[in-house]
C-alpha cells in the first residue's frame, strides 16, 4: 500500500507547472552543460544489435602512449558530454576515454524506445559489446569502468554477466545508485509496471519539486534540468520497473565484487540517499559493497554530481579532489 501511495504522489507530482528559476550565473544552459549530439560526438558504433549508437573516444595529447582505457558508463538521463570534466581530467593524465550513450535515453536513434526500454538486458549486452569493442583498439592495455549513478548499477551488472576473462581491471563508482535498488525483486512493482507502464513521471519536475540537489549550486542544477540533453518527456514507469530488475543483479553482485573497487559517495547526496527501497546511500557504502580490493571515500558536501558545480570542502573545490583521488586510485591499479 505505500508504494502505491508514493506512486501516487509521484504521478500528481509530474503534473506541476513547469520550472521557473533565476539564471543567475549562465546566459543559458549550454554553457554549464553543452548539448552533446550530433556536434561533439557524431560517431556511432555497432552496439549489441546493432543499433548504432553515439561515442567518444578521448586520447592523451601529443601522442602519449595510453596508461590504460576509461570507459564512463552513464546514469539516469545523463549523457556523455556531462563528463567533460572528467574526460579532459583523464585524458591530462595519461588514460584513454570511451563511452557510449545508453538505449532508451535521449541518444537512442530509436525515438519509441526513448525513455521506454522494455528489457534490462541490452544494457547489459551493450556494455560488454562496447568493452569488446574498446579492447580490439587497444589490446593488451587494461580497461576500467566508471559509472555514475545508474551507470554503477549497469557496471555491476554487467561484470556478474561476465566471465573472468571479460571482467575490467576495475570499476569506479561514483555516486552508486545501488542503494536505492531492492535486495529482492517487487510483484506489486511488476504488477503496476504491467498495468500502467506506459506512465511517464515528469522526473525533471519533481526533482525540482523535491529541490534535490544536484550539485549544490543552483545554477548548474538549473542548467542540467533545462539541458536539451534530458529527456523532458519523462521515463515510463516500465523503465523505472526495469531499472529496478537490473539494480537487484548488482545489488547482489554488491556483496562481492570480484574486481578492484573505487566507491565515491557525497554526504548531501539527496538522489541516492535513503529514499530507496534498498535503504541508504551511506548504509550501501558502509555494508552493502564488499571486494577483496575497495577503496571507500566519503564526501560529506558532496552531492549526487560529484564532478561539477563549485562546491567546496576544506576550502578548495570539492571536484577538484574527486578528480584527483580517481587519477591516484586509477595510477595506483
Amino acid at each position: 500500500m505505500k508504494k502505491i501511495v508514493c506512486l501516487s504522489v509521484l504521478l500528481l507530482l509530474s503534473n506541476c507547472t513547469v520550472i521557473n528559476r533565476p539564471l543567475c550565473g549562465h546566459k543559458n544552459p549550454a554553457e554549464a552543460f553543452p548539448k552533446c549530439h550530433p556536434e561533439a560526438h557524431p560517431a556511432t558504433w555497432p552496439s549489441s544489435d546493432n543499433t548504432p549508437l553515439p561515442y567518444i573516444a578521448k586520447l592523451p595529447k601529443d601522442n602519449v602512449h595510453p596508461k590504460a582505457v576509461v570507459i564512463l558508463v552513464p546514469g539516469w538521463d545523463g549523457t556523455l558530454c556531462d563528463y567533460k570534466e572528467l574526460t579532459d581530467h583523464l585524458t591530462r593524465h595519461g588514460y584513454a576515454v570511451y563511452g557510449s550513450e545508453l538505449r532508451g535515453q535521449t541518444y537512442d536513434p530509436k525515438w519509441s524506445r526513448r525513455g521506454n526500454i522494455k528489457n534490462w538486458h541490452p544494457w547489459v549486452q551493450d556494455l560488454k559489446a562496447f568493452t569488446k569493442w574498446v579492447r580490439k583498439n587497444h589490446p593488451d592495455m587494461p580497461v576500467f569502468y566508471h559509472g555514475q549513478s545508474m551507470g554503477c548499477v549497469i557496471s555491476l551488472a554487467t561484470i556478474a554477466d561476465s566471465t573472468k576473462f571479460e571482467w575490467p581491471a576495475g570499476v569506479i563508482l561514483q555516486s552508486p545508485a545501488i542503494g536505492m535498488m531492492p535486495e529482492k525483486e517487487s510483484g506489486i512493482q511488476n504488477f503496476i509496471a504491467t498495468l500502467i507502464g506506459w506512465i511517464r513521471p515528469l522526473h525533471i519536475l519533481l526533482m525540482d519539486k523535491l529541490k534535490m540537489e544536484l550539485t549544490g549550486d543552483n545554477n548548474w542544477d538549473y542548467a542540467w534540468m533545462k539541458s536539451d540533453d534530458r529527456l523532458h518527456r519523462g521515463y515510463s514507469l516500465r523503465f523505472m520497473k526495469e531499472t529496478l530488475g537490473m539494480g537487484h543483479k548488482a545489488r547482489l553482485t554488491s556483496h562481492n565484487v570480484p574486481v578492484p573497487v573505487l566507491a565515491l559517495a557525497g554526504g548531501k547526496d539527496r538522489i541516492a540517499k535513503g529514499i530507496g527501497p534498498g535503504g541508504s546511500l551511506y548504509c550501501y557504502m558502509c555494508s552493502g559493497l564488499h571486494a577483496a580490493d575497495v577503496k571507500k571515500i566519503y564526501y560529506p558536501e558532496g552531492r549526487h554530481l560529484l564532478v561539477a558545480g563549485n562546491v567546496k570542502q576544506d576550502g578548495e573545490l570539492l571536484k577538484h579532489r574527486v578528480l584527483q583521488d580517481i587519477t591516484n586510485w586509477l595510477d595506483s591499479h
